[in-house]
């Protein structure tokens, strides 16, 4: 987790953010995996399945053409979505706060699963560098937010706006509203 986040900071490339917070995510998992036990599987399933969809958002951002019809490559090439398109600077907004595991976002839920598991088992530290690091993440995606709210933009194209919308919208969901995809995971995992 640490190294994911550490080594996104540096990065002005949203693609490697991007990648090197997969690794991060990747290391939130490992947090219930070490502190196997108690809710089982269900906890892994549910993240996976919310990150799924905060995945699929955050690579659709690089889809956005920036105003020289070429992918975003660059946080800067965010400057000002929110003028040629709010809905999908909103969903932006979502989108990162739901990576860094903010209320009420299916993130939060996830990372909450996760968390508590650590708790359960008696490993309070693996929690505690759990939500330090999604404190530390929070820089990062900080970075995105305020690029997305500056200077002028081209909208983007109907299929990248439809993918982070929907994408939006079950992140959203799963925040507020996560008992049957928790009850799923819980059935999908006694298998």
């Amino acid at each position: 987790m640490l190294w994911g986040n550490i080594a996104a900071l540096r990065q002005n490339n949203l693609k490697r953010m991007f990648g090197y917070s997969s690794i991060a995510q990747a290391g939130y998992l490992m947090i219930r995996i070490a502190a196997w036990g108690g809710r089982g599987m269900m906890s892994v399933v549910f993240y996976l399945f919310v990150y799924l969809f905060m995945n699929t958002a955050a690579f659709a951002i690089v889809l956005i053409k920036n105003g020289k019809n070429t992918f975003s490559e660059d946080i800067d090439d965010l400057n000002g979505l929110v003028k040629k398109s709010p809905l999908i600077a909103a969903c932006t907004i979502v989108l990162i706060l739901s990576l860094t595991g903010i209320p009420p976002t299916g993130g939060f839920i996830g990372k909450y699963f996760l968390f508590s598991a650590a708790v359960e088992r008696g490993m309070i530290y693996l929690a505690v560098a759990g939500a330090v690091n999604s404190v530390i993440s929070l820089f990062n995606y900080f970075r995105i937010g305020r690029a997305i709210f500056m200077e002028e933009q081209d909208p983007p194209s109907g299929y990248v706006r439809a993918v982070i919308l929907l994408s939006t919208i079950v992140i959203l969901l799963l925040g507020v509203h996560p008992g049957p995809l928790s009850e799923l995971a819980m059935a999908f995992s006694l298998n």
